[in-house]
This record gives structure tokens, C-alpha cells and sequence, in this order.
């Protein structure tokens, strides 16, 4: 059994640059990053990106973008890992509307300025189905969106053009964090007009995320600077990570532009490695080397010396002047 046999065909479908508009929401991955069991480790190097077989040192990173996010980081003989409290709003908790990615979640959303009940909103769902509610990868395309159009700045507060769309309810409750601004609403889905749920979205949804992504991004950088290089290929695991539209992963600042090409979509691989598991060509198969695991350097980015300020730091987004 290998534990890295999971990695060896990771798609590289949706993005690497392709236009947002290119990638349906409801797409399923095409492989789910299994393979052939007789396909050995994460060594398809000239077609992964991970190296070549001129001799050149395998190196990646494999990141599960959960409520925990998981990061490993491989270089040659050295491994590091850590794992970072993102918390849910990547996967659509903690979000006023927000759901996981079943049908009728509205996972792809653009802007165009146009007045309407949904301020020139305009989205797509799981499915097909009416609007119920909004995924996290729905969030991602939302915030690319909104920061693209001016209506959220780089610190993440509503803008004053996004203030003309704000919706304000009379005998509203205040908010729980006592900041009247938590309130402030975009309606991104019209119930009436389509016979699903009125999907609306906070200020407060918005610091959601903001944690969330920086505490994925943090904990990206912090692995790459200690390892000294960018990864040659990028691995996305978990039902989540399949279903990223890159380009605005890359716009809100959650994954480094920098690894655009590299990018590889690996789905469930705890799942994967089960399976590979139960597929042991039996009592003779070659087994991981347990030095080499033994030997991970696990890294605690509570106590690491730069991720209060990276934390900071990735918590913000680029003005469009940055890009």
C-alpha cells in the first residue's frame, strides 16, 4: 500500500486562469483523484508538476481547505505539516445563508450594476434548482465579485457604492456583536421573483470569511517561506477544495497567484486512501517508508513566530490596482 498513491492523478481541470465563466457549478470532479491501483506514488512527475525524471527533487503541497485546514508540504526528503482553525465558513457555516454544496446552493455569483431586486446580482445553483442558500464555494466567487466591483474594500467593510444597495429591515434585532454595521445585508437571490429562499449577504458574513481565508493562506506562506520555495504542484483535497473556482480563489487572495499552473484537484482523499487500503496487493506490497513519516516536522502556527502578523496580513484583500 502507498499512502501517496492518491496524489499520482490529480485533475487540472477548472481554472489554472480559465475564466470564471467557463467552470459550471454543478460539475462534478471527473476522477475524484483516485487511480489505477497499480499507478505508484505521487511520482507521475513530468505530468504532476511535482518534479521530472531528470532527477529533479519532488516537492508539493497537499492542502484539505476544511474546517481545520490540513497542510502538508513535501520537498525532497523533508516534510512539514500543520493544520490551521480556519473554521467553517469555507464550507458554508457560520454564514447567515450559507449551506453545503447540495442542490439548489448558489455556488457561482457576478455583477453587473444593473438596479434590480437583487442590485444587478446575478448567480448560479447546484443543480439548476431555486436558490436556497449559499455554499462556500459560492462565497469565494461572491467576495471576488464584490471586491471587483468596488463594493468591498480591501479591509473587507462595505463600501459606500455598496451602501445603495444595502438592505435595511425595520425592528430589526441589533446585532449580537453589538457593531450596527454587522447588519448591513446584499440581497444576492430574490425569493418572490424565483421560488426559492431570499439569500442575503452580511457584513458579518463577510469577517467570516476573512478569517477563514487567512487562516488557509497563513498557514500556506508560513509553510512555504520554512521550507524556502514554492511547491511545484499544488493538491486540493476534500469535497470542497473540487469545487473552487481558481480564478476567484486567486482574487480574494486565498490561494498565491503565484501557483497558477500548478494547481492539481485531488477530491476525498481520506476516502481515497481507504480505498487504497482495501486494495493492499497483500502481505508483499512495498510499504511508506515509516523513517520518512517519522520524521515530519509537525509545526504549530499558534506558537510560530511570524503568524500573528501573517495572520493579519492575509486577512486583507488587493485593491484591483494590485492585481
Amino acid at each position: 500500500m502507498n499512502i501517496e498513491r492518491n496524489l499520482g492523478h490529480g485533475s487540472p481541470r477548472r481554472g489554472d486562469g480559465a475564466s470564471r465563466s467557463e467552470t459550471p457549478c454543478d460539475k462534478e470532479a471527473e476522477d475524484g483523484g483516485g487511480t489505477d491501483s497499480s499507478e505508484t506514488p505521487c511520482d507521475k512527475e513530468a505530468e504532476d508538476g511535482g518534479g521530472t525524471d531528470s532527477g529533479e527533487t519532488l516537492s508539493y503541497m497537499l492542502v484539505d481547505m476544511g474546517t481545520n485546514g490540513e497542510i502538508a508540504y513535501r520537498s525532497g526528503d523533508s516534510l512539514i505539516t500543520t493544520s490551521t482553525a480556519a473554521g467553517p465558513a469555507l464550507e458554508g457555516g457560520n454564514i447567515q445563508c450559507g449551506m453545503s454544496g447540495l442542490p439548489g446552493a448558489v455556488c457561482k455569483v457576478s455583477y453587473d450594476g444593473t438596479a434590480g431586486a437583487t442590485g444587478g446580482f446575478s448567480h448560479e445553483t447546484i443543480g439548476g434548482k431555486p436558490a436556497v442558500g449559499i455554499c462556500g464555494s459560492g462565497v469565494i466567487c461572491l467576495m471576488a465579485a464584490l471586491l471587483d466591483a468596488g463594493l468591498v474594500s480591501e479591509t473587507g467593510a462595505f463600501t459606500e457604492e455598496a451602501d445603495r444597495l444595502i438592505e435595511t429591515q425595520e425592528g430589526e434585532m441589533p446585532p449580537t456583536d453589538g457593531n450596527p454595521s454587522s447588519a448591513k445585508r446584499l440581497v444576492i437571490a430574490d425569493a418572490e421573483k424565483e421560488g426559492g429562499a431570499r439569500v442575503v449577504f452580511t457584513q458579518k458574513d463577510v469577517r467570516e470569511f476573512q478569517l477563514a481565508k487567512g487562516a488557509i493562506r497563513a498557514g500556506i506562506d508560513i509553510l512555504t517561506e520554512e521550507m524556502g520555495e514554492s511547491p511545484k504542484a499544488f493538491y486540493l483535497a476534500g469535497g470542497f477544495g473540487q469545487n473552487i473556482d481558481l480564478d476567484a480563489a486567486f482574487r480574494v487572495g486565498l490561494i498565491p497567484k503565484e501557483l497558477a499552473g500548478r494547481i492539481r484537484f485531488v477530491g476525498n482523499t481520506a476516502l481515497g486512501g481507504c480505498v487504497d487500503a482495501c486494495m493492499d496487493e497483500g502481505p508483499d506490497a512495498p510499504l511508506p517508508s515509516l523513517a520518512f513519516t517519522a520524521a515530519a516536522i509537525e509545526i504549530n502556527l499558534g506558537a510560530h513566530r511570524s503568524f500573528n502578523n501573517k495572520f493579519i496580513e492575509t486577512m486583507m484583500f488587493e485593491e484591483q490596482g494590485e492585481l
